[in-house]
């Protein structure tokens, strides 16, 4: 007696997914960054990846950078995207490999969605 509604939940829960899959993408989703290459890698130009310590202050900007965006916790650390002047990543990655409160900076390497 249970098989039927067994079924049913999963027969709703699989139009669920199948609904939420087919909303629309954001109006931005298909834009392509503008790009670079850092060391042979395609790279997003204009960013880097730094990862911040476990226990360190937090998230800090070099110069002119900025924090695009960012998560962590205080046993991970932080994951910063940091905006630099395009053409100067390489500069900026070795600044930031500087601080003792980092980990590794790096470029943000372009993965290109399948298609």
């Amino acid at each position: 007696m249970k098989k039927p509604w067994f079924i049913l939940g999963i027969g709703i829960y699989a139009l669920a997914l199948l609904t939420a899959c087919q909303q629309s993408a954001p109006s931005n989703a298909g834009s392509q960054p503008t790009l670079t290459r850092i060391g042979g890698e395609v790279a997003v130009a204009g960013e880097i990846l730094v990862k911040f310590k476990p226990g360190s202050q937090g998230l800090r900007t070099l110069g002119t950078t900025t924090a695009l965006e960012s998560l962590g916790d205080s046993t991970f650390g932080t994951l910063a995207r940091i905006q630099v002047p395009k053409g100067q990543e390489e500069s900026y990655i070795l600044s930031y490999q500087a601080l003792p409160e980092v980990e590794y900076a790096e470029p943000n390497y372009w993965v290109p969605q399948p298609g």
